[in-house]
């Protein structure tokens, strides 16, 4: 039987990112567990946490509100609470969605950019 790779080894497999699931990119963002929680079951209790920032693009998230959104989790989660998870890890993990945000930004700026030359050369063209 097949052992299923770890998320890391599926990215470097993987022809983009784009295959990975949003826990996988997690697993290889967070590196590594802590002890009594792996980094894949650490990783999906964090996603499950953040379920309203996947589902929503435009939430605006820094490390203050990733924190409460941790806190939140594990009042309803008491069993499987989020665990070594302290404030400078946060830090970094928001800095990452941040780093994101920023090239997403430029995404769709570049995006528009397009749009608008390509409406101008139409324009053009009549």
């Amino acid at each position: 039987m097949k052992t299923p790779m770890m998320p890391r080894e599926h990215m470097q497999s993987a022809p983009s990112v784009d295959a990975l699931s949003d826990v996988e990119l997690l697993v290889v963002v967070l590196g590594k567990g802590v002890r009594g929680c792996g980094v894949v079951e650490l990783a999906t209790r964090l996603a499950a946490a953040l379920e309203d920032v996947w589902s929503n693009p435009e939430v605006a998230i820094d490390w203050r509100s990733m924190a409460e959104y941790v806190r939140r989790y594990n009042e309803r989660n008491p069993s499987a609470p989020i665990i070594g998870l302290g404030e400078v890890r946060i830090l970094e993990i928001a800095a990452a969605f941040a780093l994101l945000a920023v090239i997403l930004g430029a995404i769709r700026r570049v995006d528009v950019y397009a749009a608008f030359v390509e409406g101008a050369r139409e324009g053009m063209k009549t």
